[in-house]
């Protein structure tokens, strides 16, 4: 019967690992990173800064991709509509010390079609049929630049209960050339819509939750599918080039401004750093003055401050508030972040292009925030992220 057995296992096995997973709702714990190699706002198309070497906050998700699984951390972005990682062999390679993904050495992967995208797309797809292979490539304003392949590829998530997860077809750009500066982790997960989104591939629904990253028990996660927690004060969103879009309409200083002209601004887990309209900067940079009582380091942008967290007053009212009434709201801890020990920084930059207007990580510390996709509604909670 134990000869039948491992017999029948390898014939069986690529059965079961094709076999669709019950649930549609993935729950993953994601891991801080807080390191000198993050660079802001790299994912956004375009992106709303040429980003330099902050030490800001990033958030990855280990997932383990191919057969046999290789371990890997994407960081994930609302800002981005393509999910890639690292693939190997590569020309020109993200820098990182993460075990290396070979899809030749995968036995579940396999490229994927497309239709060739204009010129002016990015990311940009071009398909070959004479070998049936699609290729991408990703700009950004700062001159960095990927491409790749895309292809299907198997998932594999160790959910929060710790069970494993297993997610089949996959679109995965299979990254082997990338210019410009350093990356977080081995790749991206893209959160944002698009013909090849892992959001769409779950149904419409996702939320995520960023804890607190001053405090040493608090934890974050993301969670993909029906079950996401959507829960809290709505606001209608649109979509614009796979991209969610929400509506400012007044921000509170003290007390609350209405816009005269109300913006569309990104909610963006790539960048640590919210980037607004000079107006805007400036009341939030004049507020901060007044409460830090001490001049910045250097006029230069991000605004860092030579005082401990503990001196900075707990009651900063700011906030961010939407249409429909939802808002996000920035204390003391989600203003600033700490770029070398005893200096803090302001999280907060001047947009330099006053259409485009992003609220970071940062801002969002100790918030749930849910997506209804088909609803076009976003939820905002505040709420302790522990499950």
């Amino acid at each position: 019967m134990k000869i039948l057995i491992i017999f029948l296992i390898p014939t069986f096995l690529p059965l079961l690992l094709n076999a669709e997973p019950k649930t549609k709702t993935l729950y993953l714990p994601l891991v801080h990173i807080n390191k000198a190699q993050y660079f802001d706002s790299k994912i956004l198309a375009p992106p709303v800064t040429a980003p330099g070497a902050y030490k800001g906050l990033a958030f990855v998700a280990e997932i383990f991709i191919g057969s046999p699984a290789v371990r890997q951390f994407l960081h994930i972005d609302t800002g981005s509509t393509l999910t890639w990682n690292q693939c190997y062999p590569c020309s020109l390679c993200v820098n990182h010390i993460y075990p290396r993904y070979w899809p030749e050495d995968s036995t579940t992967y396999w490229h994927a079609d497309c239709e060739t995208t204009s010129t002016e797309s990015n990311p940009r797809f071009e398909y070959f049929h004479s070998s049936g292979i699609c290729r991408y490539k990703q700009g950004y304003a700062d001159g960095s630049f990927i491409q790749g392949t895309l292809i299907k590829e198997m998932f594999l998530i160790q959910t929060m209960d710790r069970r494993f997860e297993a997610l089949y077809d996959v679109y995965l750009g299979c990254n082997y050339q990338a210019l410009g500066h350093n990356y977080i982790g081995t790749g991206i997960l893209g959160l944002g819509l698009g013909n090849f989104s892992i959001v769409e591939k779950l149904g419409s629904k996702f939320s995520f939750c960023i804890g607190r990253i001053r405090e040493d028990d608090s934890t974050h996660n993301l969670i993909l599918g029906d079950g996401a927690n959507i829960q809290g004060h709505p606001t209608m969103i649109s979509i614009s080039n796979g991209h969610y879009m929400f509506q400012l309409e007044a921000i509170r200083v003290g007390v609350e401004k209405t816009l005269d002209n109300p913006l569309q601004v990104y909610l963006d887990t790539g960048s640590t750093f919210s980037h607004l309209p000079k107006g805007l900067y400036k009341d939030i940079v004049n507020k901060v003055k007044n409460i830090v009582g001490v001049k910045p380091l250097s006029r230069k942008s991000p605004l860092c401050y030579a005082i401990d967290a503990s001196k900075i007053p707990e009651d900063i009212d700011i906030g961010f508030i939407f249409e429909g009434g939802a808002e996000l709201s920035v204390d003391a801890r989600s203003l600033f972040v700490t770029i070398e020990p005893g200096n803090l920084c302001l999280a907060i930059n001047e947009s330099p292009n006053e259409d485009q207007v992003v609220i970071g990580a940062a801002a969002m510390q100790g918030y749930n925030i849910g997506y209804d996709i088909k609803a076009k509604m976003v939820y905002l909670q505040k709420q302790n992220c522990n499950m």
